[in-house]
């Protein structure tokens, strides 16, 4: 085999490598607050409640996430949130769980075309209203309302590995703001339905 077969061999294998190397989706650890103290409620239950409907098109795209973030508000009130009553119940009503995208216009001129620059942004909120519920299934005894958002760039250069790892960290991101503001929340204007 002379050099240059070699060296063309050696080319062709690396892309070979590099091409199955991105085709190979990486694994993603589960969103979870198992570890976390649970939030325990003089209530007999807690419902979480999806009004959310996912328009399933563009500029819409949580449908394509491995979590979505209404998903993971859903693990959140499982792990988090617990009930230890015999009357009452906790609700938790998702109104948005969207993840908006949005294109980045390009740099004009040399920069533009030289440049490897971020041209997606996408845009994440959840919002949910958590009730304690008694006799009166319409009329709450006591609600708050929790809204969070976070936004992330994309460059025109990621690949698809690189946009679920970014679908990923925005879910995770996102739901990590809203425990922190709903516990907030919960011991301000929850504290007489918590269990000490």
């Amino acid at each position: 085999m002379n050099k240059l077969s070699f060296v063309l061999l050696a080319i062709i294998g690396f892309a070979l490598v590099s091409c199955s190397s991105d085709s190979v989706a990486p694994e993603y650890k589960p969103i979870s607050f198992a570890d976390s103290k649970p939030l325990v409620f003089n209530v007999s239950a807690i419902n979480v409640v999806n009004e959310y409907q996912s328009p399933g098109i563009a500029p819409n795209v949580e449908h394509l996430f491995i979590t979505t973030p209404a998903q993971a508000l859903q693990v959140w009130g499982k792990e988090r949130l617990q009930a230890k009553g015999t009357s009452k119940s906790l609700r938790i009503v998702i109104k948005d769980a969207s993840v908006i995208e949005q294109a980045i216009p390009k740099s004009e001129g040399w920069k533009g075309t030289f440049t490897k620059e971020q041209t997606s942004n996408f845009t994440a909120r959840l919002n949910a209203r958590l009730e304690i519920v008694g006799d009166d299934p319409i009329f709450p005894e006591a609600e708050i309302n929790v809204t969070v958002s976070r936004s992330k760039t994309l460059g025109e250069d990621a690949t698809l590995n690189d946009r679920n790892a970014l679908y990923y960290e925005l879910t995770n991101e996102l739901i990590n703001d809203f425990n922190k503001e709903a516990e907030k929340n919960i011991q301000t204007s929850f504290y007489k339905y918590l269990v000490q």
